[in-house]
């Protein structure tokens, strides 16, 4: 579902936040519609699935990250329904619509954890992540793996 914004000139509200706009006048819509996260967690070199890892779901609100869903993962796949343009996070605008990215952290104990930037989340599409969390050596300090999926071109960030 969409609905139809019409961009004056100057400026206009979105729920709780404005954006300033200048010399855009065209119809963009702001999707309203959920997409899916189908996350498999394993270790073990992909051989063994984990069981109590947390997974955080985070959106962009200026320089600060707003957790927004927070998941234990049980061993087997699940699917985490967001939705495409969140009210607490960033709007992008995309060539169709706008949209919001989303930040991903895993992490277990005794583990080094997993960071994901800018996942987006498309109107009605079950997207796939995979991923192998390393067990924490005696002999090394903990790491954080950070993956940064990079944004398309065409996507233009709205200041606030």
């Amino acid at each position: 579902m969409f609905y139809k914004y019409k961009k004056p000139i100057f400026s206009y509200s979105y729920p709780c936040v404005e954006y300033n706009i200048q010399n855009h006048v065209n119809e963009v819509f702001v999707n309203t519609e959920i997409g899916f996260v189908e996350l498999s967690i394993f270790t073990n070199n992909w051989n063994t699935p984990i069981k109590d890892a947390q997974i955080t779901f985070y959106v962009k609100n200026g320089e600060a990250a707003v957790p927004i869903k927070s998941i234990i993962y049980e061993s087997k796949p699940i699917l985490v329904e967001l939705p495409v343009a969140h009210i607490s996070g960033e709007l992008i605008q995309g060539p169709e619509y706008f949209f919001t990215p989303y930040d991903m952290m895993i992490e277990k104990e005794d583990y080094n954890s997993i960071n994901v930037l800018n996942i987006r989340i498309f109107p009605g599409i079950r997207t796939q992540f995979n991923y192998n969390l390393n067990p924490v050596k005696p002999e090394e300090p903990y790491k954080q793996e950070t993956i940064a999926i990079p944004p398309h071109p065409r996507d233009l960030i709205l200041d606030r």
